[in-house]
């Protein structure tokens, strides 16, 4: 499934980055789907915002060529 590949995407660039972990500390990181708000994939095992948004691009690319209206999506502070 899309969401799937998408989380482990994500996450494969999160290790490749070095795993680093800074930002703001939020629960609920995840890439949306604009359309319907359906969560498409998981946050590599980070607290800091700052850390998934600098990784998320080749998931979102990977989103978007699969047809999806995805977006990243900060989740809450925590």
């Amino acid at each position: 499934m899309s969401e799937n590949n998408a989380t482990q995407i994500w996450k494969d660039e999160w290790i490749k980055q070095g795993k680093k972990d800074y930002g703001t500390c939020c629960g609920g990181k995840c890439i949306r789907d604009r359309i319907t708000n359906r969560k498409l994939a998981e946050a590599p095992p980070v607290q800091g915002n700052m850390s998934a948004y600098d990784t998320r691009k080749p998931a979102l690319k990977y989103l978007r060529d699969k047809g999806f209206d995805a977006y990243y999506d900060d989740g809450w502070m925590d």
